[in-house]
């Protein structure tokens, strides 16, 4: 079986290919001229130029694959029109490309939770709950399912929504581990005991692959006609934890004996987080020793991921 993987090259694309390649797949790998791909070199596999924004690229590059899993995006950036450009328009040209295919590969578009929308009451979101956004980063998300979903008719498609992940390699949500490395502090909003949706790189992994291999399809009368589709998919953790639960168990992790839950506006949390960050210049560490030491999956939050139809998303 060969894999096709866009997006690669990120932090979840890296851990999928990984995974793939665990489990027995051909991997190749779409990559940009102006890419890094220090996360790859370790790894076995083959590096196709082209980008989701130029379809023919994509046609020649997806040629043989029996699977593509997208998962190249934009998660932020100051210009919502690119945005839009590579999250919705890219995801049409990738499911366009499939579709050309004398035989069509299965394709996982990941998605996120955002194009779902945050759970509306105080129960967890399921596949069946009507969608909105609250972001501009959502509402582009749900442009590309709709984009992809087009030519559902045409290629067999399954969408997958992942809430927050985090792994191995993640420097995004440093800004939460280093004011517990350095200060025994999690900083927690004081106004609301919010609940998080999360997953691990590698059971999103697992997950994505299981959807690939096993999964519904998307209805060949596309997302709009059929909303409660079975070819949509939730994937995260069992458990969701709090602020205040999620900083004590990356404490345990790190070994922390002394450590406590900071209640405060957020203007202070990101003083607090501000605080840490040059504590840490101070200190001279690099912040990559602390992303994979916090990653390792603490045991106690249980993040083995579920697939099933009617599985529930937690609360956000």
């Amino acid at each position: 079986m060969k894999a096709f993987v866009t997006g690669a090259t990120g932090f979840i694309g890296s851990h999928l290919t990984g995974a793939l390649l665990d489990a027995g797949y051909d991997v190749a790998c779409l990559t940009r001229s102006r890419s890094s791909t220090e996360r790859l070199k370790p790894l076995n596999v083959e590096l196709v130029r082209g980008d989701v924004q130029d379809v023919d690229s994509l046609k020649s590059a997806f040629r043989g694959a029996d699977v593509v899993f997208h998962l190249a995006g934009l998660t932020s950036s100051l210009d919502n029109a690119a945005m839009y450009r590579v999250n919705a328009a890219g995801a049409g040209n990738v499911a366009a490309a499939c579709a050309a295919q004398p035989n069509p590969p299965t394709l996982v578009a990941v998605s996120s939770l955002a194009a779902a929308g945050p759970a509306l009451e105080d129960r967890p979101r399921i596949e069946t709950d009507p969608v909105y956004q609250t972001s501009e980063y959502g509402r582009s998300k749900r442009a590309g399912e709709l984009a992809a979903a087009k030519f559902a008719a045409q290629a067999p498609i399954s969408i997958a929504r992942p809430p927050i992940v985090f792994g191995e390699g993640d420097n995004n949500m440093l800004g939460m581990y280093r004011p517990i490395k350095w200060l025994g502090v999690s900083p927690t909003p004081w106004h609301i005991e919010r609940r998080m949706s999360m997953i691990h790189a590698a059971d999103l992994s697992d997950g994505l692959i299981a959807v690939a291999e096993r999964g519904r399809r998307v209805s060949p009368d596309g997302l709009e006609a059929d909303e409660q589709s079975n070819g949509v998919y939730f994937l995260a953790a069992e458990k969701q934890p709090t602020y205040a639960e999620w900083g004590r168990l990356i404490a345990q992790s790190l070994g922390r004996r002394r450590f406590f839950s900071l209640r405060a506006p957020e203007f202070v949390l990101w003083g607090a987080a501000g605080l840490a960050d040059a504590w840490a210049f101070i200190r001279r560490r690099r912040g990559s020793s602390i992303s994979t030491k916090c990653a390792r999956r603490p045991p106690a939050l249980g993040l083995a991921p579920v697939i099933a139809p009617d599985m529930n998303l937690a609360l956000k």
